[in-house]
């Protein structure tokens, strides 16, 4: 009988040993779980509170952890045209709806730990029915914020200048807000003696009408001193803008056969591809009847037909095989722009 169950008695005392191994690394690993909750929860509610604060101006940065070290007129985006943007309430909204949800993390990280749920019922209520709420909220709001965006409309600005007796040079006058990338420039030939720099303002609104007044939110300068052209680096958002996706496309239109100068960073502005700036910047162009020709670039830089650049935004192959038509119909939203040239090109 003993020989019988000696298996048995082999098998308990390896589970009994085994459960005294098994049962700290199981509570280990309960504080290990309970932790990493808890600091992700911390974490979270840090967060939100920081960009929350940030967003409506209460912290500007100073003073915070090094993540966070960053003042807030240093930062490169249009942050108070953002906070603009959305309603007090959605915000609220939006705060309560992504902190309960971190405060519940916290302490569901503590309760781990602790073995035992270390808030009562009530408050798990009281959370619940405030992030119930939030969630309503946003539901209405976040609607009403996209359909803001819904329309697109333009501004346009026309700026003649005149330069006698020397050549122009296009430089960039820095403004800040480098991450935000608003502004595009179209350089084009044109038949006129003079430059004419025409500026599309562009942004989103409800309507038609309300997206053009809000193209108006924002300030842009280009000054000529002399015979140089100076670009600011960016948009400038008014005091009471709004965000609503303000760009800026301007074309520059330059007498043919007339040598001008790219200057330093003008590459960021400049929408035609011309290869690799970091060779080509300081020297002098001309639009030409074949596009944008390099007069000072060296010969060892460049191939024989690589002197010469085109648009990349417009391309002129012809798609469709029509030609002789000396009439245009157009109907519906149509972007459409027509080019001076010795053959149809549709």
């Amino acid at each position: 009988m003993k020989l019988l169950l000696l298996p048995f008695r082999i098998i308990s005392v390896l589970i009994t040993a085994l459960g005294k191994i098994l049962v700290p690394i199981a509570e280990l690993l309960r504080v290990v779980i309970g932790l990493f909750v808890f600091f992700i929860g911390l974490g979270l509610v840090i967060g939100v509170i920081m960009s929350t604060g940030i967003l409506f101006g209460i912290f500007s940065g100073i003073g915070l952890p090094i993540l966070w070290a960053t003042d807030v007129s240093e930062l490169s985006i249009p942050l108070h045209a953002f906070s603009n943007a959305f309603p007090t309430w959605t915000v609220v909204a939006a705060f309560f709806g992504a902190i309960i949800p971190s405060i519940f993390l916290l302490l569901l990280g503590i309760s781990i730990i602790a073995r035992r749920v270390v808030f009562n019922a009530t408050v798990g209520w009281s959370m619940f029915v405030v992030f119930f709420l939030s969630v309503a909220a946003l539901s209405v709001g976040i609607p009403r914020i996209v359909y803001n965006f819904k329309e697109h409309g333009e501004h346009k600005v026309e700026k003649a200048f005149q330069i006698t007796g020397k050549t122009a040079v296009l430089r960039i006058n820095e403004t800040g807000l480098d991450d935000y990338e608003g502004v595009d420039l179209y350089l084009r030939a044109n038949d006129d003696p003079g430059f004419l720099l025409v500026q599309t303002f562009e942004a989103q609104g409800p309507t038609r009408l309300k997206a053009a007044e809000n193209a108006q939110m924002v300030d842009y300068n280009v000054t000529l001193q002399d015979s140089v052209f100076y670009f600011d680096s960016n948009l400038r958002f008014k005091d009471d803008a709004i965000f609503r996706g303000q760009q800026l496309r301007m074309t520059l239109y330059i007498p043919y056969n007339t040598p001008f100068v790219i200057g330093d960073g003008m590459y960021r502005l400049i929408n035609q591809y011309i290869g690799d700036w970091s060779v080509r910047e300081g020297n002098t162009w001309m639009m030409t009847q074949q596009g944008l020709k390099c007069l000072t670039c060296p010969v060892e830089e460049m191939d024989t037909d690589q002197s010469t650049y085109y648009d990349r935004s417009d391309s002129t192959q012809d798609q469709y095989g029509l030609s002789g038509f000396d009439e245009l119909n157009v109907s519906g939203f149509v972007d459409l722009r027509v080019y001076q040239g010795d053959e149809y090109s549709v």
